[in-house]
């Protein structure tokens, strides 16, 4: 059973302002949900139908934070389609970070990379 703050979050990413806001979009759909996993891209929430979370392989479920089953009906509530499809994610949507965001994340990974490369020690 997915809870009603959740409801309301993914049926708010439906307008373009609250994504956003808050960072995340929804993708709707076995196929897409599928490609955007064999593309190596994190989900922070799957709600889908018990049939597709079980015919996810280990490979697959590494890169989703939270997995809730869900029925027809609820996914009927939270889908902004008039048929829905058997999942439905929220992911990260990293169009909002600013360039200094970027920018000291990309000096973060290079300190770190130069600093394990010093420590090796030579004989």
């Amino acid at each position: 059973m997915i809870g009603r703050n959740t409801i309301k979050l993914i049926k708010s990413l439906q307008k373009k302002k609250a994504r956003e806001e808050e960072g995340l979009y929804a993708i709707e759909g076995d196929k897409l949900v599928r490609e955007y996993l064999a593309a190596g891209k994190r989900i922070s929430l799957l709600a889908a139908k018990p049939e597709f979370i079980a015919s996810l392989g280990q490979a697959e479920r590494a890169f989703i934070g939270e997995i809730t089953p869900v029925s027809y009906e609820e996914l009927k509530r939270i889908s902004s389609l008039t048929t829905p499809h058997n999942a439905l994610a929220v992911a990260v949507s990293y169009t909002h970070l600013t360039l200094p965001t970027l920018y000291s994340v990309s000096i973060s990974v290079v300190a770190v990379s130069l600093k394990k490369k010093n420590t090796t020690t030579h004989i």
